[in-house]
């Protein structure tokens, strides 16, 4: 064989040396349609030198890097119930992604925008949480919410974002597959002290949500609950709800009414839930919960599920309320001790919300699981 055919045949292997190699399983018995995926790995590559291969099909993939020579992949899979899928991360150049998700950064805000019309608008100093989603000719939130809100262990309130100096807020993801922004601090908590948090919001392409990661560093227990106050823009009578409970449980909300569904989580024995429907008992029941609501008028619809609900202390209890106004309020008190974390998703979609989803409440709490090699 000739020098030039034998390099001709080893050039490619020496192109596309493999880095890593994963599975990505799916757990919940549900079917996934371009479900986003994040995995995590070390590589001293550069990112834009990498492809991912889904069974050794190049596919688009987004690589950022994470800090500490980590990079972080996105990528979006299609899975039936309990499939596995296997994944290679090699050098050589990838497909186009296409039109993707961008952020645009003001001296005020954050705007994320996506290719089909969505905007999701973030204050920079978080104070309020959601300034705007806005989709086509329909706008989800108004102004005027507490946003994400910390309180201490006598029952006051404090407002994320308002203490001095203010947050860190960085992009840490621009796109085309994925956004995620991320705000660091300190916050005040009165004559208790201070105590750290830090929120990443992560925006995928292929989906209208949000999903929030909220962490509090809390050594000296002083944090008794970790709320987030959302308002929604309603239209018309009723506002329709309803509640991932032992069973799904829904109700109509009229004439400025509101629905509690709380889980309370005791030391021993299993969590016992209840929703109220305008102050009075509407359901009860005992056993886990999935925890998550969808709020729905006319034509909007969003979906709010949040990870872990009243499953495992310090969690006490979880909760989640709307009233007929558009309030949404989510809940979780912790025990005296213990890590203080909340996470949960908003997905903003039109009506029906089957059909403008196309994504169930379970699949954003379990999402299909990276397996490394």
């Amino acid at each position: 064989m000739r020098l030039a055919q034998l390099i001709a045949l080893l050039l490619p292997a020496a192109l596309c040396a493999q880095v890593a190699e994963f599975r990505v399983r799916e757990t919940a018995g549900l079917r996934r349609f371009g479900y986003p995926v994040r995995a995590r790995f070390h590589c001293e590559k550069p990112p834009a030198a990498l492809r991912l291969l889904d069974e050794g099909k190049a596919v688009p993939a987004q690589f950022t890097p994470v800090g500490d020579g980590a990079l972080e992949i996105d990528f979006n899979v299609g899975l039936g119930p309990f499939e596995v899928r296997r994944y290679r991360v090699e050098e050589g150049p990838g497909p186009v992604t296409g039109a993707g998700i961008d952020v645009v950064e003001s001296g005020e805000a954050f705007q994320v925008r996506y290719p089909a019309g969505l905007v999701f608008e973030i204050p920079k100093h978080l104070r309020g949480f959601l300034s705007l989603v806005r989709w086509s000719e329909l706008t989800y939130v108004g102004s005027g919410s507490r946003g994400l809100v910390l309180r201490s262990k006598d029952g006051a309130e404090f407002q994320v974002g308002s203490s001095r100096p203010p947050l860190d807020s960085r992009i840490v993801k621009r796109g085309p597959l994925s956004a995620c922004l991320r705000f660091e601090g300190r916050e005040s908590l009165g004559q208790s002290g201070t105590v750290k948090t830090t929120v990443e919001m992560e925006f995928p392409r292929s989906k209208s949500w949000v999903e929030v990661r909220w962490t509090v560093e809390d050594p000296d227990a002083l944090v008794a609950a970790m709320e987030t106050d959302v308002g929604l823009l309603l239209d018309g009578d009723p506002v329709l709800v309803d509640f991932g409970a032992g069973t799904m449980v829904y109700a109509a909300l009229r004439n400025d009414s509101a629905a509690l569904f709380q889980a309370d989580l005791p030391s021993t024995g299993p969590p016992s839930w209840r929703i109220d429907v305008a102050g009075g008992p509407y359901a009860a029941g005992q056993g886990n919960v999935e925890g998550w609501a969808h709020v729905m008028d006319r034509r909007r619809a969003t979906a709010i599920a949040v990870a872990d609900f009243a499953r495992s202390r310090p969690v006490t209890s979880d909760a989640i309320s709307v009233n007929s106004r558009g309030g949404l309020e989510i809940r979780r008190n912790f025990a005296p001790n213990g890590t203080r974390s909340l996470t949960f998703w908003l997905h903003f979609v039109d009506m029906p919300v089957h059909v403008g989803a196309a994504t169930s409440p379970q699949s954003m709490q379990t999402p299909p699981r990276v397996e490394w090699e």
